[in-house]
């Protein structure tokens, strides 16, 4: 392997080693060529010596997300088949349609200004919800992975029956962002509610160092609903280190997928 490589040599290179996996088993590569971002998320699974579950996995990305974040970059190295759709979310980002910023300047001619904040709260959670429905009817999915803002998405999808399996919805943002919009028409003690008919599908995860959305409020959701909680000890927000290190969000996905089957009993 030569750094120096065109991108198009580069390129060759990895196709003729692609095609060797199949006849020799596992190429071992340097930690240089594994970072090299012309290799595949495929070609460096099997260079780890990964199998890909046959799961079709939905992922809901999180606030400044998308497609080619971090965590579904992962997945897609680990699963078969992983769909993660572009939610167009932000905070200030008006060029993205979904955006708190442009969902705020919507409520200009719709409501009094004392109720801005939490008509475009519901309305950005609304149009990202029918983003995820869409894909879930499209896609039909075996299980969804939610994170932060798209964790608390998940959750909603949880809560109105548009979603009923598996699901593992990491530091879920929904209920700080209820608290802070001051919603009214959406309120938390009722997604709650909602939520326990769907307890033995959930697992939440979450770090006990998460500065940006309290592990109090998954520790409280866990306790209300009688669902799995995972705690991961000094995890932050993004839990990128915690999860991805030694594959466990491989590893939750495919516990909280398992625990989902129906269990057979011999007769």
């Amino acid at each position: 392997y030569d750094p120096s490589l065109t991108w198009g040599a580069k390129r060759a290179l990895i196709n003729c080693a692609m095609s060797a996996f199949e006849v020799v088993g596992e190429i071992p590569l340097d930690e240089e060529v594994m970072k090299d971002p012309c290799l595949s998320s495929k070609a460096k699974a099997k260079a780890q010596g990964i199998d890909k579950a046959p799961l079709r996995i939905l992922f809901m990305h999180g606030l400044e997300g998308g497609p080619h974040s971090t965590k579904p970059r992962f997945l897609k190295a680990h699963f078969s088949d992983v769909e993660c759709p572009a939610m167009n979310m932000g905070v200030l980002t008006m060029s993205a349609e979904n955006s708190f910023a442009r969902s705020l300047v919507r409520q200009f001619w719709r409501n009094w200004p004392w109720e801005w904040k939490a008509a475009a709260a519901r309305d950005s959670l609304e149009r990202c919800l029918e983003v995820q429905a869409q894909a879930i009817e499209e896609f039909k999915p075996d299980i969804v992975v939610g994170s932060s803002w798209g964790g608390g998405i998940a959750l909603l999808a949880l809560a109105r029956g548009i979603w009923r399996g598996p699901t593992v919805a990491i530091a879920p943002a929904l209920r700080l962002i209820l608290e802070k919009a001051g919603e009214t028409s959406l309120e938390w003690g009722d997604v709650e509610r909602q939520l326990a008919e769907c307890r033995d599908h959930l697992t939440l995860v979450h770090g006990t160092e998460d500065h940006t959305i309290p592990f109090q409020y998954s520790e409280e959701l866990a306790a209300q609903l009688g669902c799995e909680l995972i705690g991961l000890e000094g995890g932050d927000h993004s839990l990128n280190r915690a999860l991805l290190s030694k594959n466990k969000l491989r590893d939750i996905v495919l516990e909280c997928d398992r625990k989902s089957q129906p269990v057979h009993v011999a007769a």
